[in-house]
């Protein structure tokens, strides 16, 4: 529920007192990162970097949080693109 939401940033939110994050499981989570990753129910695939195309779009942006720019490096240390994830396809 939003309105419980005090602050939130790309990572995680914080609530209200009283109100926590839930896992896919309905189990609370305190903090902004798990022990266990849990995806048979639902999953987010977040890539900080797609393709060399995409981050040149992206870096005319600058970074998401305050807008300053990214780091020369960006690229270098964000692409992990090391395999094809196709995990997705047998759910569509």
């Amino acid at each position: 529920d939003p309105l419980k939401v005090m602050y939130a940033n790309p990572h995680c939110s914080f609530y209200v007192r009283g109100y926590y994050n839930l896992n896919e499981n309905g189990e609370i989570q305190i903090l902004p990162y798990t022990k266990e990753v849990h995806f048979e129910k639902i999953r987010v695939n977040h890539y900080q970097v797609k393709s060399q195309e995409e981050f040149i779009a992206k870096k005319k942006l600058g970074r998401v949080a305050d807008g300053k720019p990214l780091p020369s490096n960006y690229l270098v240390a964000h692409d992990k693109n090391d395999f094809e994830d196709t995990e997705i396809l047998s759910r569509v």
